[in-house]
């Protein structure tokens, strides 16, 4: 699809052939268009105030990053690569520092990739700390879902009132989500965990008068108690 915006920046570098002494450098895009056909999700893609800079401290790199969507959901972070200056340093086993900020006011627009199968509504926010190294990054904080919504078209059911938290850290990430299906309740608990290989995950999903399946020939309604387990 086209794309359109206009791109703004600067780079300055200086240093000598094992060491990086000073970088500095801005890219930034006023406003970012995608141009779609027609759709019922949402009626325009476009981005605002996107910035991304670095600058070099102390032999560390500092990257910051920025960027507002047309819905006022927004984006920031920085992060920090220790002694990415010295030219001695092994880069990929330099570790990482990092905060990540995400507010996505609805989740509609998700479901143009997504509408086949499944569509989504609905108020998400994240406050993540990023640590570990660059060839393995680890991820700890907090995903929050407000006033969510699912729909299975070719299921034709729909989950609404979902909310819960899933919760990183580092190598352990843990779900708690709660939904309401016509007039069932759900309740869906869930762990992965990365730390070992292969990883592996479980889930436990508890139900009253859960709607499972909606058409025209069958109609479908349970009361759930599901325990899952899964590994790579």
């Amino acid at each position: 699809q086209p794309i359109n915006g206009t791109l703004a920046g600067e780079v300055l570098l200086s240093g000598e052939e094992k060491a990086l002494k000073s970088a500095k450098g801005t890219i930034s895009v006023d406003e970012i268009q995608i141009d779609l056909d027609e759709n019922e999700f949402y009626p325009e893609f476009k981005w605002f105030d996107t910035e991304l800079s670095f600058r070099l401290e102390n032999q560390d790199l500092i990257t910051e990053f920025r960027s507002r969507f047309i819905d006022d959901s927004k984006v920031d972070g920085i992060i920090t690569v220790v002694g990415a200056g010295d030219n001695n340093n092994q880069f990929t086993a330099l570790p990482v520092l990092g905060k990540l900020d995400l507010n996505l006011v609805d989740l509609s627009p998700l479901s143009l990739l997504t509408s086949d199968f499944l569509t989504l509504r609905g108020h998400l926010a994240a406050d993540l700390e990023i640590g570990g190294y660059l060839a393995e990054p680890t991820i700890a904080g907090a995903v929050t879902l407000e006033k969510g919504e699912m729909r299975l078209p070719q299921l034709g059911i729909a989950i609404g009132d979902i909310s819960g938290t899933l919760e990183a850290t580092g190598e352990s990430l843990d779900l708690d989500l709660n939904g309401v299906s016509k007039d069932g309740q759900l309740h869906s608990t869930g762990k992965f965990e990365f730390g070992a290989q292969p990883w592996n995950g479980s889930f436990n999903f508890v139900g009253t008068q859960l709607e499972l399946l909606k058409t025209r020939a069958v109609h479908v309604i349970a009361d759930p108690d599901l325990n899952l387990e899964i590994s790579s």
